[in-house]
């Protein structure tokens, strides 16, 4: 079966409708909105052309299924902000800027959370082999804990942390779980020597 397409590609379509709304909200700030438009579009049309151009086989089917999910999430992580500060910006909500980050820091989180929960219940490749897709699943179980212990620790730093702390605090989350994650996968990798 063919991964999903339109998921990504629709919530891609939101971020490009928003972006478009704060450009002519904010031109002094086009170049931000341009980028916050583009970025992930680029990245997912490049990985798409440049690994999956033609592969048929089943590895590269789940892996193209992965990047489409993960596609999936960070336009997440980028609609959500972006809509509420369309939404603030355009006066049609009524809630402070300090309420508007704290909700987009705690969706983040939930993201994180919801990702955690997909990677562990998604079996690994078979196409290099039993031994390296269990290993493969071993890594992505304990990478899945940590997206999601990450996730909550994000969820209660924004609905914690005093406003002024919280940028730092939440940067700080994201760098143990990308140093936790490397340091299991660099572990798993020597181990498996």
């Amino acid at each position: 079966m063919k991964p999903n397409f339109l998921i990504p590609a629709f919530i891609l379509g939101l971020i490009q409708i928003l972006g478009l709304i704060m450009m002519f909200r904010e031109p002094d700030l086009i170049w931000m909105w341009a980028i916050a438009m583009l970025m992930l579009p680029v990245a997912w049309f490049l990985l798409e052309r440049l690994r999956f151009r033609g592969a048929l086989d089943q590895s590269a089917l789940d892996d193209q299924k992965t990047v489409r999910w993960s596609v999936s999430a960070a336009s997440i992580m980028i609609v959500v902000p972006l809509s509420f500060t369309v939404l603030y910006d355009t006066g049609i909500a009524g809630f402070s800027d300090t309420f508007e980050q704290r909700l987009a820091g705690i969706v983040f989180g939930i993201v994180l959370v919801g990702y955690g929960n997909l990677v562990q219940k998604r079996p690994a490749s078979l196409g290099k082999g039993i031994d390296n897709a269990a290993r493969q699943q071993t890594t992505n179980r304990q990478a899945a804990r940590i997206f999601v212990m990450t996730g909550f620790a994000y969820i209660a730093v924004w609905c914690f942390v005093h406003i002024n702390y919280t940028v730092g605090f939440s940067m700080v989350v994201l760098v143990a779980m990308v140093i936790m994650i490397a340091g299991n996968a660099l572990r798993r990798h020597i181990i498996s020597r």
